[in-house]
């Protein structure tokens, strides 16, 4: 990211996690801190390719109307993203079996024909999971759930971001980017502090630190999108990913600095135009781009920033918003 110091991931002191899967193992003439090193390589990789990480009992196996061998998987606990406790998740096996205990790490978009009704997962990587005492441990490494769970609170502490955001001239084209458009007040805007980002660029990971805050948005009304009156979202406000704004027509850097970011202030009303982070295990938005996320509103009258161009033309909320509808469709 230009003007920004980039810092290629490194490697996170390692818990053994080598029965991931069985490439990890660690033989008995490698040293345990060579083991260390291939199992946090596992780990990391499992992680960001996951959409859920959770430790379940496989209740029951059969055959989906492809003919393809699934899984029902009670949730015991969620260890990274979001699907509830107590609840069941559909999965193609991956060699589960019934009344076995599982860590598991799950990818969305298994293409599976059982119940509209369950979550339908892909195994990415599995491990057999036993009790041992009070606690929970790996069955193949004796690797326990504590250290497990440690590791993957300092992966989730580093955000999921884009690398890239698309600067649009038109409402209509700044209007389909969007994930949700919505009327909503910031409830909290927390002081900017040093904020550790992950993205994936050009095939590789990098990561980073900017000044970032996580505001508190709650919804008032929806234009596009799932969002209820009363629904909280939480908004990655980064005024240095400015620096990575490229113009969508011409795939060209934006000439406007950091300075030209819109505030966002606590109490303020504002309708947002937000995309959803990019790491489905995470619950963070972010604005379309820094200078078009989100337009101040008072009353029914808009305050426009001059580098917003799609919005220019709109100084009141009901016309941008019969407009933005229109455009959609909805």
């Amino acid at each position: 990211m230009k003007g920004l110091r980039k810092i290629l991931a490194a490697a996170l002191l390692a818990v053994l996690f080598a029965g991931l899967c069985a490439s990890c193992a660690i033989p008995a003439n490698v040293s345990r801190s060579q083991g260390d090193e291939h199992a946090l390589t596992a780990l990391k990789q499992s992680y960001r390719s996951a959409s859920v990480v959770l430790r379940g009992v496989c209740v029951q196996t059969h055959t989906d109307l492809s003919g393809a061998l699934c899984a029902d998987v009670e949730v015991k606990e969620v260890l990274a993203g979001k699907t509830l406790t107590g609840g069941i998740v559909h999965c193609v096996s991956g060699g589960l079996k019934e009344g076995g205990s599982y860590l598991l790490f799950l990818g969305q978009g298994a293409d599976v024909h059982y119940s509209e009704d369950e979550p339908a997962y892909s195994v990415i990587e599995s491990d057999a999971v036993e009790e041992s005492g009070s606690s929970f441990k790996l069955k193949s490494t004796g690797i326990t759930l504590t250290e497990i769970r440690k590791e993957l609170r300092r992966l989730d502490a580093v955000i999921g971001a884009p690398a890239t955001s698309y600067y649009y001239m038109s409402l209509g084209e700044l209007a389909a980017a969007a994930d949700e458009i919505f009327l909503g007040q910031v409830v909290q805007a927390p002081e900017l502090t040093n904020t550790a980002f992950r993205s994936q660029e050009g095939g590789g990971t990098v990561e980073q630190e900017l000044p970032a805050s996580v505001a508190r948005v709650s919804a008032y009304g929806a234009v596009k999108g799932a969002l209820k009156y009363g629904d909280t979202v939480d908004l990655i406000y980064a005024p240095a990913m400015s620096a990575d704004v490229v113009d969508a027509a011409t795939l060209t850097a934006t000439t406007y600095g950091e300075s030209a970011v819109p505030p966002l202030k606590e109490g303020a009303v504002y309708l947002f135009f937000l995309v959803r982070g990019p790491d489905p295990k995470q619950s963070y938005y972010f604005s379309v781009n820094p200078f078009q996320g989100y337009v101040p509103v008072k009353n029914d009258s808009l305050s426009v920033s001059y580098v917003n161009k799609a919005l220019v033309p709109y100084a009141e909320l009901a016309p941008l918003v019969r407009d933005v509808r229109a455009i959609l469709g909805i």
